[in-house]
């Protein structure tokens, strides 16, 4: 059962989108150890909003809080915030990320058990 400690993921989306940042592939468990927010704005506060969505789940909206870990965090400029979330995702979950200006980048780490 090899396991692979990896950056999983980095991502940018444009301001006010619900983009995946990560799917967990097939016949492959996941454990999320961190996911870094970075405010790459040089003056201005944005919001941050992750989400672990399990397989087939329904992508979350404006208003959906049922699969959300990180909600409406203000991210300042020049501090990168570090989650230590230590999320499982069996095949097929995902992370979504959310950034309500489209200032953040969003690196996760974590193992992949094949």
């Amino acid at each position: 059962m090899p396991q692979i400690h990896k950056r999983l993921a980095q991502s940018r989306p444009a301001a006010g989108v619900f983009g995946t940042h990560y799917t967990a592939p097939a016949l492959t468990t996941t454990i999320v150890t961190c996911i870094i927010i970075c405010n790459v704005n040089a003056s201005a506060v944005d919001s941050a909003r992750v989400f672990v969505v399990p397989s087939g789940g329904t992508p979350p909206s404006a208003v959906d809080v049922d699969s959300a870990i990180i909600f409406n965090l203000p991210i300042p400029t020049g501090a990168p915030f570090v989650a230590n979330v230590a999320q499982t995702l069996n095949p097929g979950d995902y992370i979504v990320v959310r950034s309500e200006s489209g200032d953040l980048v969003f690196t996760s780490s974590g193992l992949e058990i094949t």
